[in-house]
């Protein structure tokens, strides 16, 4: 998802990005039929201004969405993504969860 994202964007100026961020993922994961999206870091990039989790929630609505997410899972059952004080840094708590569902593949991994 990221280099699609950001070849969209490639040709914005800096101080549009963030109206045409949007529009552009939105296009992206328009279609019909589940869709697995991967490499997601650049929806954290700040200058995008874009709340990642609530973006994949919204365009979730048209399509199914099957998110690889390259954080990890806390212990507490939240979603997190770099750590607290980095400019992308985010975490998600169960009640931003609550229409999600979450797989721990870490998890499932020591289990087998």
């Amino acid at each position: 998802l990221s280099l699609a994202l950001s070849q969209r964007l490639l040709d914005t100026p800096q101080h549009q990005v963030a109206l045409a961020a949007p529009q552009a993922l939105g296009d992206l994961l328009a279609g019909d039929g589940p869709l697995l999206v991967d490499h997601i870091e650049l929806l954290f990039d700040p200058l995008l201004q874009i709340d990642p989790l609530r973006a994949l929630k919204l365009a979730s609505r048209r399509r199914r969405l099957l998110v690889v997410w390259p954080g990890r899972l806390d212990d507490g059952g939240a979603l997190v993504y770099a750590e607290p004080g980095h400019p992308e840094y985010r975490r998600y708590g169960p009640a931003d969860l609550a229409d999600v569902a979450v797989l721990d593949a870490a998890a499932l991994r020591q289990e087998e």
